[in-house]
């Protein structure tokens, strides 16, 4: 029976921050040992950040960091499935106009990160699913050991869906799909700038991946300190990463989730 890794380094600053995530991965024969590699860079101000195994009522039980001001929100988390699921906000679309949208949320107030962490084993579960479960502007990562997916979700919860089983995939903060683009408003420079840097290194990338070679994608510095894929930021109050997500899910051996993060615990931040 397989187990998940989970392995904890609590090492990056933090800083106050914008709205903005990366999200790639790579699937398939493109990946050594032939499974699935995903990874989150996650870019917020500092609030509560903390590492905890969920055991829901109903469902899989699953590790998530979690943050908010009541820990109630789930940014990125891999089921006991070995179901890795992360999400990005859609920065495209304003604050306010997200905001007016309603919010998926399980009788225990749980979203959709959380619902599908607990009720989903696979990928595709997930895309075949008929479950009402998407509503808000918010672009995901879905990973298993066979595949992965981004699922984009425009406001009322129209959705499509890109699923590779070999292959790559990657996303920022905007719209991307022929049936979603007109869902922007605005394009950011960051959002805009790191989509092509990741889609440059995973497209250019030779020979089979590796973690550390996600690993290194994850701490790429090349477009400055507030457009790269990991930023530093340019004020000392300025938009950095402040927590990285990498799941590794091999055809055999164990599900491994490292993160590395600067840990807050209190929740009233």
């Amino acid at each position: 029976m397989k187990k998940i890794i989970l392995s904890l380094v609590l090492s990056l600053s933090m800083s106050s921050s914008a709205l903005a995530c990366t999200l790639f991965g790579a699937t398939g024969i493109g990946v050594e040992g032939n499974g699935t590699i995903a990874v989150k860079n996650r870019d917020w101000k500092p609030s509560y950040q903390k590492v905890e195994l969920v055991t829901p009522g109903e469902g899989y039980r699953y590790f998530a960091l979690l943050t908010g001001k009541k820990g109630g929100f789930d940014a990125g988390g891999i089921n006991e499935k070995g179901l890795f699921v992360a999400m990005s906000t859609v920065s495209s679309i304003s604050r306010a106009e997200r905001n007016s949208y309603p919010k998926f949320r399980t009788a225990e107030g749980k979203r959709a990160n959380d619902y599908m962490l607990a009720h989903y084993a696979t990928v595709l579960e997930v895309v075949e699913s008929k479950e009402n479960i998407w509503s808000e502007p918010v672009n995901f990562i879905i990973g298993d050991k066979d595949s992965l997916a981004i699922i984009e979700v425009l406001p009322g919860g129209k959705r499509s869906v890109t699923y590779q089983e070999n292959g790559n995939v990657f996303h920022t903060n905007h719209y991307v799909d022929k049936d979603t683009i007109q869902g922007n408003k605005k394009i950011g420079k960051s959002s805009l700038t790191r989509y092509n840097r990741i889609r440059t290194l995973l497209n250019e990338h030779i020979g089979k991946f590796t973690v550390n070679d996600f690993w290194r994608m994850s701490k790429d510095q090349n477009a400055g300190p507030n457009n790269s894929i990991f930023r530093i930021g340019s004020k000392p109050q300025g938009t950095r990463t402040v927590a990285e997500l990498v799941a590794t899910l091999p055809q055999d051996g164990n599900f491994r989730l490292e993160i590395r993060y600067q840990p807050t615990t209190d929740a009233t931040q």
